[in-house]
């Protein structure tokens, strides 16, 4: 039977590895890995929109045009409407009014929460 201590030194080293070996593989400058890290990164900063968001994500599914996508993108994000950058506050006041920005904020919404279920979901 294997040593615990050195099983459990074997696996730390391991772990060590790994996340030096994913600091060095980090996506670059402006590719589509490295906007969905700022744009992760961005959305954790803050607890209260991290918190609407993923509340809109688990609602997406059921939600069936980019009305129903808008009524819901303004509800669960219009608490938090503050911490968004200027062009999504934009976008998101005028999507309920505008069949075309609707359109497009509402595609943007189902694309954003398919990236962060493929970041968050294995398999």
């Amino acid at each position: 039977m294997a040593d615990p201590d050195l099983l459990e030194a074997r696996t730390v080293a391991i772990g060590h590895e790994l996340f030096a070996a994913s600091h060095r593989l980090r996506p670059r400058f402006l590719t589509r890995g490295w906007l969905d890290d700022q744009a992760m990164a961005w959305t954790m900063r803050d607890e209260r929109l991290k918190v609407q968001l993923f509340r809109f994500v688990d609602a997406l599914p059921g939600l069936r045009t980019p009305e129903q996508i808008n009524r819901h993108l303004g509800e669960y994000l219009g608490p938090v409407r503050g911490q968004l950058p200027a062009l999504a506050r934009w976008a998101l006041e005028r999507a309920p009014h505008d069949d075309l920005i609707g359109g497009v904020v509402a595609g943007a919404a189902g694309f954003g929460a398919r990236q962060l279920a493929r970041k968050f979901i294995v398999g």
